[in-house]
């Protein structure tokens, strides 16, 4: 979770695009983690993302933002 926000800022929404039936995404806390994200939720613009905190596995809601055109250079 530490790795998301920096120095006690608010954790903002990651940008995201689907490729090949996979999520990617292009910026934001979850970039780098793209193996956390257990679900997506087009519609309402949330991923759940599998944590692990103090020991226990947890499944938190994120916000996304889903990018609906993409650069040639992004992919």
């Amino acid at each position: 979770m530490l790795k998301m926000t920096r120095e006690g800022e608010e954790m903002g929404a990651s940008e995201v695009y689907i490729k090949n039936s996979r999520i990617v995404v292009h910026a934001g806390p979850l970039k780098g983690l793209e193996g956390l994200i257990k679900k997506f939720n087009k519609r309402q613009k949330r991923v759940k993302v599998s944590l692990n905190f103090m020991g226990n596995v947890k499944e938190v809601d994120m916000d996304v933002e889903l990018l609906s055109t993409l650069d040639k250079t992004i992919c």
